[in-house]
């Protein structure tokens, strides 16, 4: 039977201590984002990346998941441009949602450009964002229009935000 000597007694338990910690960290968060791979904040944009590799736009504090209405003012603010696609080392997430309240609350919000890979917008998006006086679609986009600063589907029959 070999004796360990101390040094290497105090490695293993660090060790030990950094598995059991990343561990914890891992369930916490898989559990906090409902199944979802992992939340991320790239260029002023926060994400969340979905089971099947999406990027969803969420909120700032990303704990708005489904349609959890967040009890705080949101920090976007100014011109936001979504782009279509992110990229977090060497993967690249198509963006393709934008999350209930994702913007909601963004008082100092005055544009939002949303590119045409843009496939669902979540309830409540955009309220409470006074200033918020143009939001542009991409004029390849299948599902949304914008003109004037109002958003519509793509079929012209719902009004998402005016």
């Amino acid at each position: 039977m070999k004796i360990m000597n101390k040094t290497t007694s105090k490695i293993l338990s660090v060790l030990l201590l950094l598995i059991a910690s990343a561990s914890w960290t891992g369930a916490k968060a898989d559990n906090f984002f409902e199944g979802k791979a992992f939340a991320t904040y790239v260029d002023g944009i926060y994400y969340y990346i979905n089971e099947n590799n999406q990027a969803i736009v969420t909120n700032k504090e990303m704990s708005s998941v489904g349609s959890i209405k967040p009890d705080y003012i949101n920090a976007y603010s100014g011109s936001v441009v979504i782009p279509a696609s992110i990229e977090i080392g060497l993967e690249t997430y198509p963006v393709v949602a934008i999350q209930d309240y994702a913007f909601y609350g963004c008082t100092n919000l005055s544009n939002v450009h949303i590119p045409k890979s843009i496939e669902t917008i979540g309830e409540n998006s955009f309220s409470e964002s006074p200033l918020l006086v143009r939001i542009k679609v991409a004029n390849e986009s299948p599902y949304f229009f914008s003109d004037d600063g109002v958003l519509l589907d793509k079929e012209k029959t719902e009004v998402i935000r005016f």
